[in-house]
């Protein structure tokens, strides 16, 4: 029998997660925060089939954090801020938590090695270091799971030539960290070919190439709408789930879906 075998490029696909508020209240009614796990689900497993079909996964960084709870247990954002939630701090934390602990384990069928990385957000300061903390002891003996939660509000993440920088980019702007990048990460910068910067926060995407440094800031996942959204017209930035696939010599794919 004669088989043929195609090589695949080994990757590295980000999950950058941002600004999800699972617990957000919805002015239209759209309150179901399992539906709004389903349809995160499955928009992000119609991404990894595409990856898996044309590359070799060798490592998928999943961002957690970054807005993804709606408020801290105050039901108040970090600062302050009064926020409208679906659910209880208590149950929201259980019903998040829960979620994560299976996605994880659904990206693990993917790819021999999940990094999980805690980035802060301006809702989720604090709540979300709990979530990243709980799933560090989780996953503590299992060396495929790699859980970051370093309580810092830059991370930088590396995969072959690229070198990339994430932030919630609610303090500061793509630009200022494109030109704060060479000296954050000095100690590492000239074993690099491709700098990446990461953000989101604004709810609404622009991407920059600031002098060989290529800034995206992500569209808001969360498609809830609070009063505050609609007072202040922000109801025309659509939501959408993006990810960026990393091959050895670069950005090779961006990928989009939809959140509806």
């Amino acid at each position: 029998k004669n088989t043929s075998t195609t090589n695949k490029n080994k990757a590295c696909l980000l999950i950058p997660k941002q600004d999800v508020h699972w617990n957000k209240y919805d002015i239209d009614g759209k309150n179901d925060i399992n539906e709004r796990f389903s349809t995160f689900t499955k928009s992000m497993l119609s991404q990894l089939e595409k990856v898996q079909s044309t590359n070799e996964i060798e490592k998928i960084i999943y961002i957690v954090g970054s807005d993804e709870f709606n408020s801290e247990w105050m039901g108040t954002t970090t600062k302050g801020t009064p926020q409208v939630d679906i659910l209880s701090y208590q149950e929201s934390f259980e019903r998040v938590t829960e979620f994560t602990i299976e996605f994880i384990k659904l990206l693990r069928y993917y790819t021999p090695t999940v990094e999980v990385v805690l980035l802060n957000g301006n809702h989720d300061h604090n709540v979300s270091w709990h979530l990243a903390n709980l799933l560090k002891h989780i996953f503590s003996k299992n060396e495929s799971v790699l859980v970051d939660t370093d309580l810092v509000n830059t991370k930088i993440l590396e995969y072959s030539s690229n070198l990339i920088l994430v932030n919630h980019g609610d303090e500061m702007k793509p630009k200022d960290l494109a030109t704060k990048f060479p000296i954050i990460a000095k100690a590492k910068w000239s074993s690099f070919d491709n700098y990446f910067v990461v953000t989101g926060d604004k709810h609404h995407e622009i991407a920059h190439d600031f002098n060989g440094v290529r800034t995206f800031q992500v569209p808001q996942l969360s498609t809830a709408k609070s009063s505050w959204d609609d007072k202040k017209g922000h109801l025309c930035s659509k939501a959408e789930l993006v990810t960026f696939l990393f091959e050895e010599d670069g950005l090779s794919n961006i990928l989009r879906k939809q959140i509806k």
